[in-house]
């Protein structure tokens, strides 16, 4: 979980949840302490609760203050994450009824990358119609572990690309002049920002 505490008090979300396998070592600790609280809940309620404290979080990995990245381990069953302080919900992230449905069109499976770069494509859309974010990860080992090359979907979030009428996303299909144009268009004013 990647969050920047707000002037207001409130949280906001900076970069999608993602459910991937950590080391031990990165996740936070029980019993730490602190001042806000991150619980992941389910129908049952709350299945896993860390305290901690911004400033501590923030010093840990060189981020600003006011701004936090916590790991936290799944718990199966979570269908909420709360971030409070106290008991000031400052976020509340609802899991989708449906899982969004990906198909990788290429590579199909079994090749062999030496060197050099590769392409990845595939279709994406969510059956909820919630937005998509893709995180694209390579073995370098053969699946001992894994890196990731890169976030799509971040230029959706910002309002830069809307994806397809079904809500997927063809990251591989063809652009035309005018859909290449809006896009260019939309993104000037965060390149001219720095956003």
């Amino acid at each position: 979980v990647a969050e920047m505490i707000n002037p207001d008090g409130t949280a906001t979300l900076l970069t999608p949840l993602l459910r991937k396998p950590m080391p031990v070592s990165l996740l936070a600790p029980e019993g730490a302490g602190g001042a806000y609280v991150l619980e992941l809940r389910g129908a049952a309620g709350t299945l896993l609760q860390r305290s901690f404290d911004v400033d501590q979080v923030s010093a840990a990995f060189g981020a600003a203050s006011r701004h936090f990245w916590l790991a936290v381990p799944y718990v199966e069953g979570a269908r909420e994450l709360v971030v409070r302080r106290g008991s000031r919900t400052l976020l509340k992230q609802t899991a989708s009824a449906n899982p969004p449905v990906v198909r990788v069109t290429g590579p199909n499976g079994g090749e062999s990358f030496p060197s050099g770069s590769m392409t990845v494509t595939w279709e994406a859309s969510d059956p909820d119609g919630d937005p998509l974010t893709f995180l694209v990860q390579y073995s370098p080992d053969g699946g001992t572990s894994w890196e990731s090359a890169g976030y799509v979907g971040a230029a959706a979030r910002a309002g830069i690309i809307g994806g397809y009428p079904d809500g997927g996303f063809r990251p591989a299909g063809p652009i035309t002049r005018a859909e290449t144009a809006a896009i260019i268009a939309r993104a000037l004013p965060a390149l001219r920002s720095g956003s």
